[in-house]
């Protein structure tokens, strides 16, 4: 059963408990939907294109989240989301061009 989620930003620890419940990635999806909500908001990023944006990061999820684990995220200063944050930019760039 999915727990409640709650808003970003959360702790460290937070994301990477979101992280190891696997599966689909539910509810760490919800919480990074809460925080595209913001990227889209300051970057005015209009609704169809914020879409596209979700929806390609949310299919490269499983390997982001490998990435950021072989790397040694866990162990790092960084939460999960400041690395996810390089993953946005990437995206927010292709729209660009």
């Amino acid at each position: 059963m999915d727990k409640e989620v709650i808003q970003f930003p959360q702790s460290k620890d937070y994301e990477l408990a979101l992280i190891l419940e696997g599966g689909d990635y539910l509810n760490l999806k919800n919480y990074l939907s809460n925080y595209l909500k913001i990227v889209f908001s300051e970057t005015n990023t209009n609704k169809p294109d914020s879409e596209v944006i979700r929806d390609n990061l949310f299919n490269k999820l499983p390997v982001i989240i490998e990435r950021f684990m072989s790397g040694g995220g866990p162990n790092k200063d960084y939460k999960f989301s400041s690395y996810f944050s390089w993953y946005i930019s990437q995206e927010l760039e292709r729209l660009d061009n």
